[in-house]
Parts: structure tokens; sequence; C-alpha cells
């Protein structure tokens, strides 16, 4: 492999664990992963960015110049005219390429939106729940509901053995576009914490 293809290799990695997806398994890392930590999320597509500038350059870091202060970003919110841009799959897709388009029409000023606010918001709503995989680890699969939604979940093989991933149909993807708001609303609520015990 020669240094840019490792580079390449290394730039997808972080894209994925940037995004909230184990690169390992193409699965979504726990909702209380460190990778879904907002600073380390950030830390991970500045990296991403550096190496993309790093890559188009032949493998030299490019000479930067003094930047001006950036301005203030938005949090992500998409009107119903943004989302009209919003290509349907017919084929099922999974979540990250659901949120990568989503992320493609967004404002340039607006922060992007992240893989494990879709998926835990729709948990929240009752379409997902958690289940112990057979490594010991929890991962979510639709519910019933999420199922009536058009949710399903497929095993898969890749070079590290077999995963499943959970896709979204026509209606599905229409339903996260529909109901964007209160998924990210969802999303976003704090459980209440634990009564103590006497």
């Amino acid at each position: 492999m020669t240094d840019i293809e490792v580079m390449k290799h290394a730039k997808d990695y972080v894209d994925q664990l940037a995004n909230g997806i184990n690169p390992l398994t193409g699965e979504d890392v726990g909702e209380h992963d460190v990778v879904n930590n907002i600073r380390i999320s950030r830390c991970l597509f500045y990296v991403s960015k550096v190496l993309e500038e790093v890559i188009e350059n032949g493998g030299a870091a490019p000479v930067r110049e003094a930047r001006p202060a950036r301005p203030k970003r938005e949090p992500f919110a998409l009107t119903a005219e943004d989302l009209k841009a919003f290509r349907i799959s017919e084929t099922p897709i999974p979540v990250s390429t659901i949120v990568e388009q989503l992320n493609a029409i967004k404002p340039a000023n607006m922060y992007r939106l992240f893989v494990h606010r879709i998926t835990n918001g729709l948990e929240k709503l009752g379409y997902f729940e958690e289940t112990p995989d057979r490594n010991g680890r929890t991962r979510k699969i639709p519910t019933e509901k999420g199922s009536e939604i058009g949710i399903t979940c497929e095993e898969r093989e890749n070079v590290y053995g077999k995963i499943f991933v959970n896709l979204y149909n026509t209606e599905a993807q229409q339903f996260v576009l529909d109901h964007l708001d209160e998924i990210l609303a969802a999303s976003a609520r704090v459980p209440a914490p634990a009564p103590e015990e006497d």
C-alpha cells in the first residue's frame, strides 16, 4: 500500500467513527460510547478534513494562511423546503446514508447531524430497542413499531465476519423526513434520574 492509500484508509475509519459507526463491524456504536461525545466527534471531523487536504496535496501538508474567525454555527434544523432536495432511495439504505444526504443539503453555517441522533431518537420514540449480540455488546433492532414503518434488520458478511445492519425502505426514509424534528427532539431529551433508594 502506498502512503496515500494508507491515508485514504485511515480517513475512511475516522469518517465512520465521527458518524458514530464502528468501522470494524459497520454497526452503530453505543449511545454512551466516547466517539459520541460532541468534542471527540468534532476532533474526528477535523482530523478527517486535515487528512483530506494532505491526500489532495499528494501526501504533503498544505501551507495554511491565517483564516478569519468562522461565523457562529446554527444547530442542525432543516425546513420542509430543504428536505425537498432529499432523494428517496428505492433500495433500502442504512441510516448512515440518510444522514450523509441530510448533511449534504444542510446550509454551510449549520452543525452536522450525527447517526446516533436519529437512532437514539427513534429508540426513545419506541421504534428501536437494544438487545445483546453474540459478543456481549448491545445493538439496536427495530421493534414491531419500527418494522411497521419499514425498518428491517439484515445480517451481512464483511471482512470481519457477520454483522447486522438496520435498513430503511422508502416508507421508513419518508417517515424520518416527516418526523425529523420530533426524532431530534426525542434524542436531545435527557432521561429523568432514577429515584434514590431509602
